[in-house]
């Protein structure tokens, strides 16, 4: 874990910036288009706001560490959000969450999904971002670890 620890850490400070996240962000979509970038921006800030715990505006190691055993923002919670937002725009609104489910099998009318989104939606913006996504998995996670 101290290797990956590096790897996100370019300027060996010895703590993740904001940017640093960016570019991890970045390499592991490939996609560097400017609309893109601003999502990758809102993910990092938001991956170091649940991280940073001392708001100092960084990760250090323990705080990677602390991540990493809790799985709070765990690879497969990204890559599931970013398979729902097809358009990439750092939200899912019923529309995609229609055509994903409908990819993935599901047999799910295009009200249902609103009504799924509208469920989940906490700020009211009629979209769920990726803090509303990650409550709604972590939340999930906590029941399937107590029964």
């Amino acid at each position: 874990m101290k290797k990956v620890f590096e790897k996100f850490d370019t300027d060996s400070d010895g703590k993740i910036s904001v940017e640093e996240l960016v570019r991890v962000l970045k390499a592991l979509d490939k996609d560097d288009s400017a609309p893109k970038a601003e999502v990758h921006k809102r993910e990092a800030e938001k991956m170091m706001d649940v991280v940073d715990k001392n708001h100092d505006g960084f990760i250090d190691f323990d705080g990677f560490m602390d991540v990493h055993r809790k799985g709070v923002m765990s690879c497969e919670i990204l890559g599931a959000f970013r398979m729902f937002d097809i358009d990439g725009n750092g939200r899912i609104g019923a529309n995609e969450l229609f055509k994903a489910l409908g990819r993935l099998g599901e047999n799910c009318t295009l009200e249902e999904c609103q009504r799924m989104v509208r469920a989940l939606d906490s700020d009211g913006d009629g979209y769920v971002d990726i803090d509303e996504f990650m409550a709604m998995m972590t939340r999930t996670m906590k029941l399937v670890e107590y029964f």
